[in-house]
């Protein structure tokens, strides 16, 4: 059944890959942008400042989602050092704009809001996180996603309003920035072309648990469908992996011989060492990882080696 739906941050990685494939799956989709004006057929956008609650009450009526998919915000875990108070207003007043115009429409939506791994902080060996771990935030940026998901639990237990949380790991694909993989890609890219012959990198022990955009998308749409209302679900796989090992594969699949120098500008501050998830409760709904690791920073490669 097609169903009218808003995906607020369009225009960001996530958001532009979450509407190409709900257009192509064959829904009515609106799609939220404030700098960058989405281009993408079938999507019908609408510029909204997530910081202006007038802009965000326009956005909801307009579209008079069935569904909303709730992505956008500021994201950059060192932009959100730099601009503490700007980050928290896009990331939690704007997620109180939007849940508040929903409680204030006849037909409130279905809301799938994106909150973020780094709210659980760093985590010991061998430890996979379920959705009951506490939070332990180590940066602004996952400051304001904790307070985002106290929103988002605040507004199903006193309103009733039909809200659904998802917790991303690390997502990646191509074309995401700023992002390690794509910086990786990029320098090999260099390479190639000879422009090149050294890569700076910062921390590569840090672990991750990575996702592929393509089954991300898949993941938050059954997510929106079939999550149940009040409860959280880790967008992740339960498998780790090192930006060491992420860069060697990296290596290996271009069969460059590019020289790697730690550069002590690229350290990030509050850096989680290691941030890996059980995925036990997503995997209940149906969904389940279909890319490989390799498939995806080969897709990861070609896309910048046909950029640069």
């Amino acid at each position: 059944m097609s169903r009218r739906v808003l995906v607020t941050g369009c225009s960001g990685f996530l958001g532009h890959y979450l509407a190409q494939f709900l257009v192509e799956e064959g829904h009515q989709v609106f799609g939220t942008y404030h700098r960058n004006r989405l281009a993408l057929e079938g999507v019908q956008v609408i510029l909204c400042d997530l910081t202006s609650r007038s802009s965000v009450e326009q956005a909801v009526k307009k579209s008079r989602p069935d569904l909303i998919f709730h992505l956008g915000g500021q994201t950059n875990i060192p932009t959100s050092w730099k601009d503490f108070e700007g980050t928290f207003q896009v990331n939690v007043f704007g997620t109180y704009y939007l849940l508040e115009a929903v409680r204030e429409s006849e037909t409130p939506s279905r809301v799938v809001i994106a909150g973020s791994s780094s709210e659980y902080g760093p985590v010991h060996d061998g430890v996979l996180l379920d959705e009951n771990a506490p939070f332990k935030p180590t940066n602004p940026y996952a400051l304001s996603k904790v307070s985002v998901d106290h929103l988002a639990r605040a507004y199903f237990k006193t309103f009733g309003l039909p809200v659904v949380r998802v917790i991303p790991f690390y997502v990646i694909g191509p074309r995401k920035e700023p992002d390690a993989p794509s910086d990786f890609a990029k320098a090999i890219a260099g390479y190639r072309r000879g422009k090149i012959d050294r890569l700076r990198v910062g921390n590569l022990n840090s672990v991750r648990d990575v996702i592929d955009v393509r089954d991300a998308v898949r993941a938050l749409w059954l997510i929106g469908e079939r999550g149940e209302p009040g409860t959280a679900y880790n967008l992740c796989t339960g498998k780790e992996i090192t930006l060491q090992g992420i860069l060697q594969k990296m290596l290996k699949l271009s069969r460059a011989d590019l020289q790697v120098v730690v550069d002590p500008a690229k350290l990030r501050v509050g850096d989680e060492t290691r941030v890996v998830g059980n995925s036990e409760r997503l995997k209940q709904l149906g969904w389940k990882p279909t890319f490989s690791i390799d498939e995806t920073l080969k897709s990861i490669l070609d896309y910048w080696m046909d950029k640069a």
